[in-house]
């Protein structure tokens, strides 16, 4: 769901505490945009944000902007409607814009293939003979790649770099996982690559072209890619309180943009316009829909740098941003004509959500409730109920993580279909089938497909997500070894000390023994370093694991130390399986040792021993 520089949200328990959070946000409705701006200002001063900018458009209405709040913790300067903020990956929304307009131009071919038009970019496709990368996969991110790497992420590009070298950095993060035009993955290189050929075929740097077809022709007076002169009107970003350096981002095109509220109501306008006056409706509609996956044609997919968001059960169309320090939103009803931006110079992303919910309630209040009409359920979506993984993770050195929180449960009745998280519980979902193979929310919106996927089979399309059938043993197994395990290595962790202190004192006599529970120490200490380097490092990865430090080298080294401490305790274990020990002690430490082999086995197998957090 957000973007740029925000740590996934991809798995479902991120998933889970935004929506919650939507439902909870907002009980009374306002009836004007003054009680919504009184409203909105309420939140505000409830929050600890520095300020917000926001605007909101009306079917047939100039835009309604306001701000409130100051530049940074401590100043008395209040931010107007042309304070800058960096908007990060709002920005994709003008690469999306200038390519579909050269695309009308006839000067870029959604068809052609990208090693053609880009012979020399740098990427890896397995499947090219059949499946081979086309402009299109640019366009919606269906090319299959990771996403940036943290080394990538965090690069000051203070001397800006040419595109082509930028991509240089890293380039195993450009290696399709899956068949191009299967299935979408959230890449800010393919926006960048996209970039790399607008540059091309209008022979301009990029952000000159940006600023020659787009700026001006929309009006913008305040936005850019660049830094902040000094004393200009910019507000600062700010993260735990803290004031957050400028940097120059490496894949600027991805979401290096500062803009003004005033700006980006211009931008909504452009899009509630449905084009005017640089794109035909149809450039906006095509922009507005997902093709290039194995659903083809789905309103509730991720379009041209422009995905589907839902508030209240509500699509909009649109993006967001976050960089450290800052968040953004921009979103509209196609449909309805209204729509709303928000600016904040905080990475508080729950702010800006509550903020949304209450604007979209104004909103839609204003317009009439949808009429929602079902259809039978087939047969053949009744034998699809089960357990579903999803299985096109955005950032692969992540999916150890995110996969303990990814199973969904469907069921699938002649009333409709139920979708529910596995763990945590507390998320769910019910559809209504809308015919064509096709599933609706409460307020009629396309959300859910199936869809055959050449490497997975038959899978279904939830949103961006892909989820392919799986068994509830291994929907459920990986937790239930994870939850046993924490409880034995807790236990093995508070008995540590007691057994050491008692070892002095002379209480234990056997050499077997002794063995044993040194073997259960060494194991559990190891697994505890782990985790807390895991711990702190994912609390903020970009300051931790972006580059060669004490965390990243301490989870680095620790990742790769407890596989071998593991194996070797399990040894241990066996060979003194029939000593003079206790038995209480040989059984705890024999399932302790288990259980942690398998935990051991679970990482091997997705790459995370002796993980390299920084490439």
């Amino acid at each position: 769901m957000t973007r740029l520089f925000r740590l996934p949200a991809m798995c479902w328990l991120a998933f889970i505490t935004l929506f919650s959070a939507l439902s909870a946000a907002g009980d009374s409705v306002p009836a004007s945009v003054d009680e919504l701006d009184a409203a909105i200002e309420e939140i505000l001063e409830d929050s600890h944000i520095p300020s917000m900018a926001w605007a909101v458009i009306q079917p047939g209405q100039a835009a309604h902007i306001n701000t409130f709040g100051v530049k940074a913790p401590g100043s008395s300067q209040a931010v107007t409607p042309s304070t800058t903020y960096r908007i990060a990956s709002i920005s994709k929304m003008f690469v999306g814009i200038a390519a579909m307009r050269l695309i009308e131009q006839g000067r870029i071919n959604p068809e052609d293939n990208v090693r053609d038009v880009l012979p020399d970019l740098q990427f890896e496709n397995p499947w090219q003979a059949t499946h081979p990368l086309k402009v299109k996969h640019l366009l919606e991110s269906t090319t299959g790649w990771d996403d940036l790497s943290l080394k990538e992420h965090v690069y000051d590009n203070a001397d800006v770099m040419p595109l082509r070298e930028a991509f240089g950095i890293n380039p195993d993060s450009r290696v399709s996982r899956w068949a191009p035009g299967t299935r979408h993955a959230y890449s800010n290189s393919a926006a960048v690559a996209t970039a790399m050929l607008i540059e091309q075929v209008t022979g301009q740097p990029f952000t000159d072209y940006i600023r020659d077809t787009l700026f001006i022709p929309l009006g913008f007076e305040n936005t850019f890619y660049a830094e902040p002169e000094q004393n200009s009107d910019a507000a600062s970003g700010v993260s735990g309180g803290q004031v957050v350096p400028h940097q120059h981002l490496l894949m600027y095109p991805s979401g290096g943009v500062s803009s003004s509220i005033n700006d980006q109501a211009k931008l909504l306008a452009f899009f509630t316009g449905r084009g005017s006056p640089l794109l035909s409706i149809d450039s906006v509609n095509r922009m507005e829909v997902s093709d290039t996956t194995n659903v083809h044609q789905f309103d509730g997919g991720y379009g041209i740098y422009n995905f589907a968001r839902y508030y209240g059960g509500y699509a909009y169309r649109g993006h967001d941003g976050a960089l450290t320090g800052w968040t953004s939103e921009l979103v509209y009803s196609p449909e309805g004509g209204y729509g709303f931006v928000i600016l904040q110079n905080s990475d508080d992303a729950s702010v800006l959500y509550k903020v949304g919910r209450k604007i979209s309630d104004f909103l839609v209040s204003q317009t009439d409730t949808p009429s929602v009409i079902s259809q039978p359920v087939p047969d053949e979506w009744k034998q699809k109920s089960g357990y579903y993984r999803f299985i096109n993770t955005r950032i692969e050195k992540q999916y150890f993580i995110e996969r303990l929180v990814a199973p969904v449960m469907i069921n699938v009745e002649d009333g409709g279909a139920k979708l529910s998280s596995v763990f945590p519980p507390g998320w769910n979902r019910e559809l209504t089938y809308a015919g064509d193979n096709r599933w609706q929310n409460e307020k009629g919106e396309i959300v859910m497909a199936a869809a055959t996927d050449p490497l997975a089979g038959e899978v279904i399309h939830y949103g961006d997500r892909v989820l392919v059938k799986v068994s509830a043993f291994n929907a459920v197994a990986d937790k239930v070894v994870l939850f046993a395990w924490l409880i034995f290595l807790l236990i093995a962790l508070l008995y540590t000390p007691v057994w050491l202190i008692n070892n002095a004192r002379g209480k234990i006599t056997t050499v077997h023994g002794k063995q044993l529970r040194k073997w259960m120490s060494l194991s559990a200490v190891s697994a505890f370093v782990f985790l807390l380097a895991l711990g702190i490092g994912m609390s903020n990865p970009f300051a931790y694991l972006a580059a060669p430090g004490l965390m990243s080298v301490v989870l680095l080294i620790s990742s790769g130390v407890l596989p071998l401490v593991t194996v070797w305790a399990g040894i241990q274990t066996v060979i003194y399986s029939r000593s003079d020990a206790s038995r209480w002690l040989k059984g705890f430490v024999l399932i302790f040792i288990v259980l942690q082999l398998m935990v051991v086995a679970y990482l091997a197998y997705f790459s995370a021993a002796g993980i390299v957090s920084w490439t």
